[in-house]
């Protein structure tokens, strides 16, 4: 396997340096052009309402001025409209912000803002954004160099990151007023919203594309749910098998098993051999039916994660490095698995928002890089003696069935063990119907699942009952 370079890591980052260095002929904000914000904000009813999210009071560095927004801000929330004077001046006095002595100063510059004639309001509303998103990133910058000063312990660089990427997000969706469903009517013409959105990624189960209208497409996460040790991590390396045999790329990430794992189980399902084989017969198949697929364009990157040490953050800088290096997006990502991942947020008393956050994190990453993710979730105890596992058996948190665009269970029974079978259920399904299934022969030997059929809904219903069964020996 070839081994990315590691990307270069900047240990040490005066950030208060690269601020000072942004050129200040791009960038200048100064205390005059604040004062024509403001003075905008105050006499333009038509400015806060299109420009709030990127009219923040701790934008404006004069104290003064930020006041005057708050108070601005206060009542257009309150009243949808700019305070007079008169009620801005007693919002002034009230204030807790500004010092004794300084309510006469702050009244006296909130009347000549009333008063301050814009030449070019148009250009004002024009960079009211950048100046929002200039302001948003200069505040990041400087609260994140209070965290690399020295005696703060070790650094968060996700947490950093994650502020930074925060801040470039302010105004983004100033400019997109969304869709107009009648006037737009004809972009739905000639194809539906799913084909609009790419080319799907196969299963490998024909059924089961089916049911999914294709597979699983671009932006659409899918979760398999399944208790520990029914196969999860077989299932991922199938769905990766299928779609690099079509020539796809698949970025494979795994923080349960070891990178060479994961490639040892994808060498005996695209083989067809057990471990001693692919040994046995390295020369004679296995390297020539490698190197036919990577002749057809077909990739796996494999990349190993230690167990809570990568977030979807780490997740996501890594796909961006790998497509800019080999300049190809990957067709799918599949995280093996989204809860073995570091949050990049925790919630003191709820571990179900801390480990629901993480899917959520990776539904975005799905949506944000328009590409289908498949990852697994566990499945509690009570269902390692069900017939048929349902959304109501996942383990720590609910929140990758409110937020996946599918998830199908692993369904076994003794009996099916013993007959080296499994069955796939669909639960939750956008794009189609849901509480159907699949069957599936297993192959542990080869790491190959096959699909041998439907589930019939007289099998369905035996299953149904030895849940009840199950479920009264409980009681």
């Amino acid at each position: 396997m070839t081994t990315l370079a590691p990307a270069p890591v900047k240990l040490k980052v005066d950030l208060k340096a690269e601020l000072a260095a942004i050129p200040p002929e791009r960038y200048n904000f100064d205390r005059d052009f604040q004062r024509q914000i403001l003075a905008v904000a105050l006499q333009k009813p038509e400015f806060l309402l299109g420009f709030r999210d990127v009219f923040e009071p701790e934008y404006f560095e004069d104290t003064q001025h930020e006041v005057i927004a708050i108070g601005a801000l206060e009542h257009f929330d309150a009243f949808g409209r700019p305070p007079e004077f008169s009620s801005l001046r007693e919002i002034l006095r009230k204030s807790e912000v500004l010092k004794p002595g300084e309510f006469t100063q702050a009244s006296s510059e909130a009347l000549a803002l009333y008063r301050l004639n814009v030449v070019d309001i148009g250009l004002v509303k024009q960079l009211a954004i950048e100046f929002g998103c200039h302001q948003a990133i200069r505040r990041a910058i400087l609260a994140s160099s209070s965290d690399l000063a020295p005696g703060m312990g070790k650094v968060d660089f996700d947490k950093i990151q994650a502020r930074i990427d925060a801040a470039r997000r302010v105004g983004q969706d100033r400019m997109d007023m969304g869709r107009l469903y009648l006037k737009q009517r004809n972009d739905r013409k000639g194809s539906t919203a799913l084909q609009k959105l790419g080319r799907p990624c196969t299963t490998g189960w024909p059924g089961f594309d089916r049911l999914l209208a294709g597979g699983l497409y671009p932006t659409q996460m899918g979760v398999v749910l399944a208790p520990p040790k029914r196969g999860k991590t077989s299932v991922c390396v199938n769905i990766a098998a299928a779609n690099v045999m079509m020539g796809r790329r698949v970025h494979y990430y795994t923080c349960e098993v070891s990178a060479e794992i994961i490639e040892e189980r994808l060498d005996q399902r695209l083989c067809g051999l057990t471990r001693e084989e692919v040994q046995k017969q390295w020369s004679r198949v296995v390297e020539t039916k490698l190197a036919m697929l990577e002749a057809k364009g077909g990739e796996v990157v494999v990349k190993f994660y230690p167990m809570r040490t990568a977030t979807v953050r780490t997740v996501r800088d890594h796909l961006r490095r790998v497509s800019d290096e080999r300049g190809a997006q990957a067709d799918l990502v599949i995280v093996d698995y989204g809860a073995l991942l570091k949050p990049s947020r925790t919630y003191k008393d709820s571990s179900y928002q801390t480990v629901g956050g993480i899917y959520e994190d990776l539904k975005s990453l799905a949506q944000d890089g328009k590409v289908p993710l498949w990852t697994p979730q566990q499945a509690n105890r009570g269902s390692l003696r069900k017939a048929k596992v349902t959304e109501e058996d996942q383990a720590d948190t609910f929140v990758p069935a409110q937020v996946c665009d599918a998830q199908f269970a692993l369904c076994m029974t003794d009996e099916d063990m013993l007959q080296k079978q499994m069955r796939l259920l669909l639960t939750l399904n956008r794009n189609g119907p849901g509480g159907v299934g699949i069957k599936v022969s297993r192959d542990m030997k080869t790491q190959t699942l096959i699909e041998t059929g439907a589930i019939s809904e007289e099998e369905d219903r035996v299953h149904r009952e030895h849940d009840k069964k199950v479920a009264a020996k409980k009681r």
